[in-house]
């Protein structure tokens, strides 16, 4: 369905793939193919990498934060319109 599915955008699904396969163009791994000259995070100054980018950096922390409680209220969403809706008002 992730794949497939036409309710994560090309890009969004292209990030994710790339995090899950270490290749995220974080300034880490550019440092290591020798195209950044550093690889600290240009934000923060703490070492890059990819857990780094998308959850560790203390100048994004609102925006993940923001993006955490989006997505559970999806998921909250999703089961209360499915037929197992009784099982999240129970838990």
């Amino acid at each position: 369905m992730f794949l497939n599915g036409n309710k994560a955008q090309h890009r969004r699904r292209k990030l994710i793939l790339q995090h899950r396969w270490g290749l995220l163009p974080t300034n880490k791994a550019l440092h290591r193919y020798k195209l950044s000259s550093t690889d600290s995070c240009p934000l923060c100054g703490q070492q890059d990498g990819g857990h780094h980018a998308l959850s560790a950096c203390p100048s994004l922390s609102g925006a993940v934060t923001k993006r955490h409680n989006d997505a559970g209220s999806l998921i909250v969403q999703a089961i209360h319109e499915g037929d197992r809706a009784a099982e999240l008002v129970m838990s």
